[in-house]
């Protein structure tokens, strides 16, 4: 049984105590979830993006085309040689975007007619051609959120320690060190996952992945403010606990 120590929050009781696994259990399957559908699509973009070869192209027409939703897309037309063969591509990103006109009009403007680019290519299919990476961001989205979920389920199954274990520490310590070890996987994933988008995704980045990676920074310091909370009333307990 964990030592009680005069100051110490009591044990949870039977009520609490369902209630945490259930949070717990919801936590570690939403994270399961999130990081499935989020590292697969990471995993398909990292592929599309890295495994490609370099040629040399030549831009010999730009211009912006309206779809028939009223959305606007940058075409940019190039070709590059690849021993005897002459290839040909109006594929500017690795994947479809659409956005408004002034934005495709920026696009066109750094492509203008016979500038020197770099075109890459699959090279078991040469024809397949992009001159830019460009990144789902919903990928990380979801890989963000699974590895927040696994963060506060690690820091729910440790907040009262191991049930049934014996335990010297008492439980604001052990809530401490939960919290200390909940923002170490919070802030250590996220910098795996969104350092890995931006450093694959040149700029513009555009709004959502700058909002998403400052807001889930920000959060990711909470369990860091709680575990110095919790790391005060710990000595303020051990102190009033040696002065008596």
């Amino acid at each position: 049984m964990t030592t009680q120590v005069p100051g110490d929050p009591p044990p949870d009781t039977a009520p609490e105590s369902a209630a945490r696994r259930s949070m717990l259990l919801a936590a570690v399957l939403l994270s399961v979830l999130s990081l499935f559908i989020g590292l697969q699509g990471v995993v398909v973009q990292h592929r599309s993006i890295v495994d490609k070869s370099e040629a040399i192209a030549e831009v010999y027409s730009a211009e912006v085309r309206q779809l028939d939703d009223g959305a606007f897309v940058p075409v940019v037309r190039y070709r590059y040689q690849l021993g005897d063969g002459i290839y040909r591509s109006d594929q500017l990103f690795s994947n479809p975007r659409r956005m408004d006109r002034a934005a495709a009009e920026r696009f066109v403007q750094d492509y203008p007619e016979g500038a020197t680019v770099i075109a890459y290519f699959d090279p078991e299919d040469p024809q397949k051609s992009f001159l830019r990476p460009a990144l789902r961001f919903n990928s990380y989205l979801f890989t963000l959120l699974g590895v927040a979920l696994l963060a506060i389920g690690f820091s729910l199954s440790r907040w009262q320690g191991r049930a049934g274990v014996p335990s010297r520490t008492s439980p604001v310590r052990i809530r401490a060190m939960s919290a200390l070890a909940s923002t170490a996987i919070w802030q250590l994933g996220g910098l795996l996952v969104w350092g890995h988008y931006f450093r694959l995704q040149p700029p513009p980045y555009g709004v959502a992945p700058v909002v998403v990676t400052v807001c889930y920074v920000l959060l990711g310091l909470v369990p860091l403010w709680l575990a110095a909370k919790f790391w005060r009333q710990s000595r303020q307990i051990r102190t009033s606990g040696e002065a008596k």
